[in-house]
């Protein structure tokens, strides 16, 4: 057989006992080192059926958004989202989408939600009524791939940039959501990062500081957005 030929074929054999599901099973057991009360990641699905975002579509609606963004990690970043949404069929259920490696705290309507109704990339609620507020609050991952929250560190100086990236379907990697385009919501972030920094997002925002030093921390408070769809919000942070 052609040298050729062989290669090809351990190479097609390695790659099916590589691939994405053991992948995504292997990132399940290193996450899920971390110990409760945080909810560990242990679902490898992360995708939405056309079907799914139909039957969510006729259910959710007048969706608002409001995110709390701490920039100031280096391995993770904090992620707070608070979700008011109407359900036209109350007592229903629905799901929104967060992919995290840690999820510290869910509450629907003011009761606590279990931990477990987070599966890795979705949180399941149940029992919705006509208008519903959601808080979620995560620890999100930083990526090197152009996807979700990247991040990068500048090999000559070490600064960082941070930039987000969540077209088609990557905005649940950094907060919670209803991530599908037809599900448009207003969008109202807070950030806080370095002092230095400068944080760009859709709307116009105002700073504080919480001191003067180069080091510390500041505050930036977006105005809400118009109605638009998850993957158009857009945030830019560092020392541009």
């Amino acid at each position: 057989m052609p040298t050729s030929t062989l290669r090809r074929k351990r190479l097609g054999r390695t790659n099916e006992s590589i691939g994405p599901a053991r992948g995504a099973a292997n990132l399940c057991g290193v996450l899920s080192i971390h110990p409760p009360p945080e909810r560990r990641v242990t679902n490898e699905r992360n995708n939405l059926t056309r079907d799914e975002a139909r039957a969510r579509a006729a259910l959710v609606h007048d969706i608002r958004y409001r995110i709390d963004l701490d920039l100031t990690g280096e391995d993770t970043f904090g992620t707070e989202t608070v979700c008011r949404f109407g359900c036209r069929e109350p007592g229903g259920s629905t799901h929104l989408e967060l992919t995290a490696p840690r999820v510290a705290g869910i509450e629907l309507n003011g009761r606590p939600v279990p931990l477990d109704a987070f599966d890795g990339h979705r949180i399941h609620l149940t029992d919705l009524a006509e208008a519903n507020e959601l808080r979620v609050v995560a620890r999100g991952d930083y990526h090197r791939t152009e996807l979700g929250m990247h991040r990068f560190v500048d090999p000559v100086d070490g600064r960082i940039y941070l930039h987000t990236d969540f077209e088609p379907f990557d905005a649940h990697r950094v907060f919670a959501c209803f991530d599908q385009p037809d599900l448009k919501a207003s969008f109202r972030f807070t950030v806080e990062a370095p002092s230095h920094w400068s944080v760009i997002s859709n709307m116009p925002s105002t700073r504080t500081t919480s001191g003067a030093k180069f080091e510390e921390r500041g505050t930036w408070v977006f105005e809400p957005t118009p109605r638009q769809s998850t993957y158009i919000t857009a945030m830019v942070a560092g020392p541009y």
